[in-house]
């Protein structure tokens, strides 16, 4: 098991991030990727991402990824103002509460000019935060996925994103409140995220 490494991230890094449910299985499928989930890191020990459940923040302390699932963090080649920090950290704020979209996610994959709501996904989510800030990570801010966003080309991998945890490291937070394994694209009932 693993869980991101705090001291290898900045606040505004994207975290994209797959899990062995079915659902992950058919985003990768659908986008022919290794990745299913995309979020963004706001502070120490918190992210802020798009699920079924709709836009809300995450303790990462509590987000355990399983060891054959690709984890990463990306962050903007050339760097990013305190200002631009401050506009997608805002941006994705000002969005916790906003309703979940699945049937947009669905649409990303098929392609074509889309007309778009203001519910959210989770590559959408991340592509607009950034757009609020000036900056172009991929083509359309409104219809992406977590395969384009690590396409992108104005993105570079942030090495050692991800430390080892020992089973009975994780099984301290079982049971305890929002803690468990990440299965953070794997939503009952939903049709998978982007």
């Amino acid at each position: 098991m693993k869980k991101l490494d705090e001291a290898s991230l900045k606040v505004s890094d994207i975290i994209l991030t797959t899990t062995t449910a079915a659902v992950s299985k058919a985003i990768r499928l659908a986008t022919r990727s290794d990745i299913s989930h995309a979020m963004v890191y706001v502070q120490d020990h918190s992210v802020i991402d798009a699920t079924g459940e709709g836009v809300q923040a995450r303790n990462t302390q509590r987000l355990f990824f399983e060891d054959d699932c690709f984890v990463y963090a990306l962050r903007l080649r050339a760097g990013l103002t305190e200002e631009q920090v401050q506009a997608i950290c805002t941006f994705v704020r000002g969005q916790i509460g906003t309703q979940y979209s699945k049937k947009e996610a669905i649409r990303t994959a098929l392609g074509g000019a889309q007309e778009w709501t203001r519910k959210q996904f989770c590559s959408r989510l991340v592509a607009q935060a950034y757009a609020a800030a000036g900056i172009k990570l991929v083509d359309n801010p409104h219809f992406c996925s977590p395969a384009d966003l690590k396409a992108s080309p104005v993105l570079t991998e942030v090495q050692n994103a991800t430390i080892p945890v020992t089973a009975e490291q994780a099984a301290r937070w079982e049971g305890q409140p929002g803690g468990g394994f990440a299965e953070l694209d794997d939503c009952p009932g939903q049709i998978p995220d982007r």
